[in-house]
């Protein structure tokens, strides 16, 4: 996914390693910041809780992470920024591995929606997060390749 953020690549580079940053978009870190080298958990609400150990560090730039979701294989994902102007930057993530790409993707494009806000100065409220949801599942998998026998 690429996506287009309302902000220098500074303030996104914070908005995705800051754990006071992140709890508005993706989930509350068990760490102050995500580091080079670093393991994190990330929980995504009071019982879910996800591993993390960061594989890749160009700070500012690119942050590779596995991501160990349970009951779920670990799979790789990887956010990379650039500067587009002055003011915005350019966020390309890759998830790769994944069992389920159609419902990541979905979950993804919500994230990202959440994290556009947070970096224009307007959270979106974190219990809207799964309304509108079901629809980009149905968008993704409309839009996914299939493989005939």
């Amino acid at each position: 996914m690429r996506v287009t953020l309302p902000a220098p690549v500074e303030q996104a580079w914070l908005a995705l390693t800051d754990s006071q940053r992140t709890v508005s978009w993706l989930g509350r870190l068990d760490t102050v910041a995500i580091a080079e080298g670093g393991r994190f958990d990330l929980w995504h609400d009071k019982t879910v809780r996800s591993r993390h150990t960061v594989t890749k560090w160009h700070s500012g730039h690119l942050l590779s992470l596995t991501w160990d979701f349970p009951e779920e294989r670990t799979s790789r994902v990887t956010f990379t920024l650039a500067e587009e102007s002055p003011s915005t930057s350019r966020l390309t993530l890759h998830h790769e591995d994944l069992e389920d790409a159609v419902s990541y993707a979905a979950g993804w494009h919500r994230h990202l929606q959440y994290l556009h806000g947070h970096l224009r100065g307007d959270d979106l409220p974190i219990d809207d997060f799964w309304s509108g949801y079901d629809d980009l599942v149905e968008l993704y998998a409309s839009s996914a390749p299939t493989s005939e026998p």
